[in-house]
Parts: structure tokens; sequence; C-alpha cells
């Protein structure tokens, strides 16, 4: 009965220590090339079309199309449906994840980020959050688009040109974004610790319940 008393209070101080304090994001490095593939515990706060709180991003290439479930409905697809939003998020990657540190020089040397181009123009990587999608018809032809926000890194961080940027940014539904110096920055949310520590407090709950209703041992007289 100690033992497992023991453990409960190890568990709820783990959780506790989990939902408090601030936490800095953190990064994923690919160890067999160095790359940084996205991160983890990213806090976005202010947001009005998505929960607020800690989200996790991948960074990938290719289209809208294969990169987002058929990018074929925003409230669906997209981690964010407004462009504010997206601008917050896109600030987070420029203020949490594209820096140098001891993981890399990802703000210093974009071509250590994945999908970023390595050489040759231009001379940025831009992490693309998207935030709508729209069909726009002119005369017989008909363009399939999708609004986003992006955060341009620089290799000179000094740069003015290094700047989560918004408005009037468009591209195909099946363009690929690498061709034209982007990345996709796929956001997910994750749920806040204080939740996490919910569950864990009610799963402790249980099993001491479960360990209390357990019938003892009866002994031979």
């Amino acid at each position: 009965m100690t033992a497992l008393r023991g453990l409960l209070l190890c568990v709820v101080v783990a959780l506790l220590a989990l939902a408090g304090g601030a936490r800095a994001a953190m990064l994923i490095v690919d160890p067999s090339t160095g790359l940084l593939t996205g991160a983890d515990l990213i806090e976005l706060r202010g947001l009005t079309s998505a929960r607020y709180g800690t989200y996790a991003v991948e960074f990938r290439v290719g289209t809208c199309i294969q990169r987002f479930d058929g990018c074929d409905s925003a409230e669906e697809d997209f981690a964010f449906t407004a462009e504010a939003d997206a601008l917050i998020a896109a600030q987070a990657l420029l203020d949490q994840v594209l820096l140098d540190g001891p993981a890399g020089s990802f703000d210093s040397d974009f071509s250590q980020t994945r999908g970023c181009r390595t050489s040759g123009p231009p001379p940025y990587c831009r992490a693309t959050v998207p935030w709508d999608r729209r069909t726009i018809s002119g005369g017989s032809s008909v363009a399939h688009i999708v609004d986003y926000t992006y955060a341009q890194n620089t290799n000179d961080i000094t740069s003015t040109q290094e700047a989560a940027v918004a408005s009037g940014s468009q591209i195909g539904w099946n363009t690929r974004v690498d061709a034209t110096g982007g990345i996709w920055a796929v956001y997910t949310f994750v749920p806040e610790p204080a939740t996490l520590l919910l569950f864990g407090l009610g799963a402790a709950g249980a099993l001491y319940a479960g360990h209390r209703r357990r019938p003892r041992a009866t002994t031979a007289a």
C-alpha cells in the first residue's frame, strides 16, 4: 500500500511540473541529416479561429493537395482559418523555432531546415502557413488558390526581410511550394499540459480506487 501511494505521488508531482512554468519549443532534428524537420511545444496565444495553446509543426514540401488532405476544406484541413492567426503562427516560427543554438544554425543558415534550398536563388526560405482556399472563376478559366502567410528566413539574421508576412499571398492548390523557395509549415494542436494533468490525476485516482476495492486474501484458520 505504501509503495502504491509513493507511485501515485510521483505521478502527481511529475504532472504538476509538466503543467507549470514556461516551456521552450522542442526542436526536432533528423539525426541522419542534421536537418530541422519541425518542433513541438510551440506556444501560440491570441488566436481567434483556433484553440490557443501548444502546437507542433512539421516542415514538408510538395503541394497543398499532398500535404493537407486534399486541400479541399480550410476548416477540416488547416490548423488556422483566419489570416491573423496564421500570421501569429508564422511569427512563432521565427521567434521559437528558426533559431541558432546547440542543435544547429537554423536562423543564420536556412539550408539546415528540411525542404529549404541549399543553393541558388532565392536568398531565403519561406515557411508557409495556409489559412484559406478559394475557387476563382474568370471567364472560361477557373483557378484554385490557397491564401497563406509565411515566415521568411534569410541567412542574414539582421535583415529587415526576415519577418512574418501576410496579405496577398496566394498559391495554386496543385503548385509545389518548394518551387518558389518555400516549405509548408504543417501545424497540429497539442493538448495543454493542464489537460494532461487532469487525465493523469483521473488515471491515478482510478488506480488507487481499484486497489482499495481489491479483496484482501484470507488465511485458513
